[in-house]
């Protein structure tokens, strides 16, 4: 059984350059393997693309989280006095974690408070805070236990999740799961889980992410904290 984790077509095309010719060599490997496996399985309709080739051996299988774990907690955190936007992932390029530090200072230059909370650690944590000076950003690294990581999400009136390229996005389930919605690329998986009202797939710039909050914050967000727990639990379906 193979389980797809990553699409190949994306590795190669965000780690390689492009006149290398990966594609020519790793293609076939794929190609071959799928010939020797009796079932793929896949956690999304994104990532079960590169397998349609292969459609009688292809199960689609969403991922799941603890809901004992991943609730809205209100009565549990204290409330912000500004809006909270949490990036919840690895600093690393494909994450696109700049892409939120981007949005932070454009709503900074529009005059919107919000504040900025990147929970994660990675290669990029070093640049990453050498670009937020004059900006409410803080960086936690990142959270082992599962109720703190919950807790904060919970606490969150967004979360950012910008890279292109989840083949499910784990961190975008669990934030439904906790009652906030999320802002997602407009490619990739993402864009299956935040249906129903509970968040908003765009270009993954600052300004379109920006723009994509500041709508967010305007919604109530008891109301919002319903749709998304309700689509996590649908999410979950097996397919």
């Amino acid at each position: 059984m193979l389980f797809s984790h990553e699409r190949v077509t994306d590795v190669v095309h965000e780690r390689f350059p492009s006149w290398l010719p990966v594609a020519r060599i790793i293609l076939p490997i794929i190609q071959k393997m799928k010939s020797h496996v009796d079932a793929v399985v896949c956690a999304s309709q994104y990532s079960a693309i590169e397998f349609s080739d292969v459609a009688d051996k292809l199960r689609i299988i969403p991922l799941a989280v603890d809901h004992d774990v991943f609730y809205p907690r209100d009565t549990e955190v204290e409330p912000t006095e500004v809006p909270l936007v949490l990036f919840a992932g690895r600093l690393s390029f494909e994450k696109r974690p700049h892409v939120a530090v981007a949005a932070a200072r454009e709503l900074a230059l529009r005059g919107v408070r919000a504040k900025f909370v990147f929970a994660g650690d990675g290669p990029m944590r070093q640049k990453l805070q050498n670009m937020v000076d004059g900006l409410d950003v803080a960086f936690v690294g990142r959270i082992a236990d599962r109720n703190e990581l919950a807790a904060l999400m919970s606490a969150a009136d967004v979360c950012i999740a910008p890279s292109p390229f989840e083949t499910f996005g784990l961190s975008i389930l669990e934030s439904l799961a906790c009652g906030t919605p999320v802002i997602v690329a407009n490619k990739g998986a993402g864009v299956e889980l935040i249906t129903g009202g509970c968040g908003l797939a765009v270009e993954p710039t600052g300004a379109m992410v920006a723009d994509a909050i500041m709508l967010l914050l305007l919604e109530s967000r008891e109301l919002v904290r319903q749709r998304c727990v309700q689509r996590a639990v649908c999410s979950e379906l097996v397919k």
